[in-house]
């Protein structure tokens, strides 16, 4: 899983390379589909907190930082926090948060369509491919 935001950020900031931050996602992701076929790279653009929006809302917006998607995010999951204690609360985690609306968040997720080398800043959640995985499809059925 990848929070594409670090590479647009590692692309526009970093230091000059011989290949860019984004080249060098193109062709390890490309190398990955080759060599195995059971491995799937899911591409969250900018972070996992957009598929976490896209369960409240259908949106194409695209946000150029996590932070900008999580202040989104906080108009339906207040106080939202990136924190381990958020994600594992006892009886109150982030996935009990969200199961009841696990349906739209991927039919909203599935809308915005696959990554595109070609538009690498283009707003996406690959999350479905994690969902609709034969081993894992049981499980959330």
């Amino acid at each position: 899983m990848i929070d594409f935001d670090t590479v647009i950020d590692e692309e526009k900031k970093g230091p000059k390379r011989e290949k860019s931050p984004l080249k060098t996602f193109e062709e390890y992701r490309t190398n990955l589909f080759t060599k195995f076929t059971n491995v799937v790279v899911i591409v969250n653009n900018p972070c996992l907190e957009f598929w976490f929006l896209l369960h409240f809302e259908k949106t194409s917006k695209f946000f150029s930082t996590c932070k900008s998607a999580e202040a989104a995010l906080n108009k339906h999951i207040p106080n939202y926090e990136k924190t381990q204690k958020f994600y594992t609360k006892q009886n109150d985690d982030i996935y009990l948060k969200l199961k009841p609306f696990l349906s739209t968040g991927l039919a909203n997720a599935t809308a915005l369509g696959n990554f595109d080398e070609e538009y690498p800043k283009k707003a996406l959640c690959e999350m479905e491919f994690l969902f609709h995985a034969a081993e894992l499809k049981k499980y959330f059925e």
